[in-house]
């Protein structure tokens, strides 16, 4: 296993026995759905997960289940990130922190979380990524089990479902 450390933040990334690749940072209109198991010092909680990349500047993350007030989106274009519960879309600083899946979606860095989700080392981040179980998609080696700490944040993501479009 080799350990790859990066400033304030590290990843693990076992050797690959199959000789599939991970997929390039750059992979473009790709999906994955799963579940992230989040827990705070106040809280536990599970929701659902779709993230889908449309292009290098589009992200979208759909977190539905029990996070208060239902299903909420948060869609990156470049470095702006927003968010909607279905009643319009509003800056990512008013995102009401009341539950754990909220606070966790405030701290995300989402421009990067993509390219972890691909299986690619955290950088310029103070979260710890670490890949503990992958899987074999399409011809890639792709994380299914992904565990990201932060402070008092723990996000536990099992990636269930991958889909790559055409970008391939």
């Amino acid at each position: 296993m080799l350990a790859i450390t990066v400033v304030s933040a590290c990843s693990t990334v076992p050797e690959d026995k199959a000789g599939q690749p991970v997929p390039p940072v750059t992979l473009t209109d790709w999906r994955v759905s799963g579940k992230a198991a989040i827990k705070t010092d106040e809280r536990s909680e599970t929701v659902n997960i779709l993230w889908r990349r449309q292009d290098k500047r589009t992200d979208t993350l759909q977190l539905s289940g029990p996070i208060g007030l239902g299903a909420v989106e948060l869609t990156r274009v470049g470095n702006k990130v927003t968010w909607s519960d279905g009643e319009g879309e509003h800056p990512l600083s008013s995102l009401p922190l009341d539950s754990g899946a909220r606070q966790a979606a405030a701290a995300l860095p989402l421009a990067e979380l993509g390219a972890w989700l691909l299986g690619h080392p955290a950088k310029n981040t103070n979260w710890q990524v670490e890949i503990t179980q992958w899987q074999a998609i399409d011809g890639w080696r792709v994380p299914r089990i992904l565990v990201a700490r932060h402070r008092a944040i723990t996000i536990r993501l099992v990636l269930l479902d991958w889909s790559f479009g055409e970008s391939r």
